[in-house]
């Protein structure tokens, strides 16, 4: 079931209604559950399973450079905000996790894994912040 909210969220760019409509003739879910099911299961795997790429991540970094997205989901009622970090070229999924600070501490901490990754940059891009970022 989370593979298939994954799956209709990303591919077939359905929105959370949309989702919560084609399952419930099949499972009991309720719509929360649909959304909370997408943001806490489904992009914490996607990001794990997407960290494999670190070769081609390589290869494209030192061909091109990576372009970076950073972009944050709205919080509910005042809980923590998921933050998603994307690699724009290939679509890949780096790293996601849920913040409960948006400092500049919580950042530097959120990007370390890729950081660490030495990997080169050409750009990071957040909407959220209208911060852009170019080497």
């Amino acid at each position: 079931m989370i593979a298939q909210i994954g799956w209709e969220r990303q591919k077939g760019r359905a929105n959370f209604g949309m989702i919560y409509a084609n399952l419930s003739g099949q499972i009991q879910i309720g719509a929360s559950q649909v959304r909370y099911l997408y943001q806490q299961r489904y992009l914490p795997l996607l990001a794990c399973h997407e960290r494999q790429h670190v070769k081609e991540l390589e290869v494209l970094g030192r061909e091109k450079g990576l372009l970076l997205s950073l972009d944050g989901l709205m919080p509910e009622g005042g809980e923590p905000q998921l933050w998603i970090i994307r690699e724009l070229q290939t679509g890949w999924t780096l790293r996601s996790g849920w913040m409960n600070n948006q400092d500049e501490a919580a950042f530097v901490e959120f990007l370390r894994p890729i950081a660490d990754l030495d990997l080169p940059v050409k750009a990071v891009m957040s909407i959220n912040n209208v911060a852009c970022y170019r080497r």
